[in-house]
């Protein structure tokens, strides 16, 4: 379980890079288009990415210690 002093910018950092990049700049309000280019990925791929990266992120939040 999570400790009262992690937040999400410690999970974050915890998940693999792409999927770090992609939930922050999402959170930032970056334009998807904009988001798919600097990652180098279709856009279209955008929604499954970001699925992972939630389900990554769930994972880290329900199983830190």
């Amino acid at each position: 379980m999570m400790s009262p002093g992690d937040n999400d910018d410690t999970l974050l950092a915890a998940l693999p890079t792409v999927y770090s990049v992609a939930l922050r700049l999402r959170r930032a309000g970056v334009p998807p288009e904009q988001i798919a280019a600097g990652l180098g990925i279709e856009p279209l791929a955008l929604p499954t990415l970001f699925d992972i990266a939630e389900a990554k992120l769930a994972h880290l939040r329900d199983h830190r210690v």
